[in-house]
């Protein structure tokens, strides 16, 4: 029988109330969902459709994802790190065989070059330029820097994701015969690079890093350079007390986020404990972080990362991660306890096809053909 209007009016209504007169428990189940795999925004637009909403639903939260862990194979894997899910990605040609500069924003920036043999390793240098390019495993997507002429022991890094118009690379190269530094600058799209030269020899370059308009640089001479990109200009700070040695193992330069601040981390491998200072910009000198205030370190060669250990990771509150090796940042009073591996289900060995990476910020937007296995089920993914 024909559905006449008023019927479909009702029909209309009934269904508008059967929505606002959702039983608070699903509420905060879709409220719960969207935390998961929505964005911030998507919570806020969720409260507006219904008042009874505003008062049902679980408070706001802000997305603090972990990053995730990147190994770059034939056959790459993707590591939810939250969630203990791995997924496997088709892996691009151009990708393979390729070093691992830096990551950040989802994005990991590559080089790959033919370094011609040389007895002297530190001062190699390639007959023909190296390639550089960002590559997003969440997409697939590649994104071409112009070529360049690279040191083996040049270091790369870059400021934002390179789909952003304020994305600079930064290429650092020693050259140990002239005593001079030199500062390659470029930005996704354009053709060329920009060479900034400065006197100067500071011993081999640790580590790069980039915050708030400055690009800082650290030496095993004790030494911290500063790039300002807007005035191109150079700046040379002391370094922290600690030399590294065998004894003091130097993990490099880390952009805290929670403050806006630079940090230097070591391992004493004599006394088995882990060591940051902070860069106290005022006062131009070092001070030794007594704790990490509830955050976690991620630590890799070529990324690091530092979060605020909330709900679900709340156990990794002031730990230390180098790759998949977990441990406290201080001692804690009871020697019993001992530090959750929580990443120990990644069996990945090679520090150097592996790397922390940030995930999308709608968790459920990857783009990427899923193989997903729980921990339990890992063994059968291989």
């Amino acid at each position: 029988m024909p559905i006449n209007r008023r019927s479909r009016r009702n029909m209309k209504r009934s269904a508008t109330k059967s929505w606002s007169n959702l039983t608070p428990d699903i509420v905060n189940l879709i409220a719960e969902n969207l935390y998961y795999y929505a964005d911030y925004a998507d919570q806020v637009r969720f409260r507006t459709i219904c008042k009874s909403w505003q008062s049902t639903c679980v408070p706001l939260k802000e997305i603090n994802l972990q990053p995730w862990l990147f190994s770059c194979h034939s056959i790459s894997h993707l590591f939810d790190t939250t969630r203990k899910l791995k997924y496997t990605i088709k892996t691009d040609p151009r990708v393979l065989n390729s070093k691992i500069e830096a990551s950040k924003d989802g994005w990991v920036l590559f080089s790959k070059a033919n370094i011609n043999p040389s007895p002297f390793l530190f001062i190699s240098y390639n007959s023909s330029p190296s390639s550089l390019f960002f590559y997003n495993p969440f997409t697939t997507s590649i994104i071409e820097l112009p070529p360049l002429h690279m040191f083996y022991s040049d270091k790369a890094t870059f400021s934002t994701a390179p789909t952003s118009s304020f994305c600079t690379v930064f290429v650092l190269s020693v050259y140990y015969s002239t005593r001079r530094i030199c500062i390659s600058t470029c930005k996704p799209g354009e053709r060329t690079w920009t060479r900034h030269f400065f006197d100067g020899f500071y011993g081999d370059l640790h580590g790069l890093t980039y915050l708030r308009g400055v690009l800082y640089c650290s030496f095993c001479n004790n030494v911290l350079g500063a790039f300002r990109v807007s005035t191109n200009s150079w700046k040379i700070y002391p370094h922290n007390r600690i030399r590294p040695t065998s004894v003091y193992l130097y993990y490099g330069l880390i952009e805290s986020e929670h403050e806006g601040s630079l940090l230097s981390v070591y391992y004493d491998s004599h006394r088995l404990q882990w060591l940051v200072f902070r860069f106290d910009l005022l006062k131009e000198n070092w001070v030794e972080v007594n704790s990490l205030d509830d955050r976690t370190l991620f630590l890799n060669p070529s990324s690091t990362a530092m979060k605020l250990a909330v709900d679900d990771a709340s156990e990794l509150a002031n730990t230390i991660h180098v790759e998949c090796s977990s441990s406290f940042y201080k001692k804690p009073e009871d020697e019993r306890l001992q530090c959750p591996q929580s990443f120990d289900w990644i069996l990945e060995e090679n520090p150097e096809t592996i790397v922390w990476i940030q995930p999308p910020l709608k968790r459920g937007d990857t783009g990427i053909q899923i193989s997903n296995c729980r921990d339990e089920l890992l063994n059968d993914c291989e």
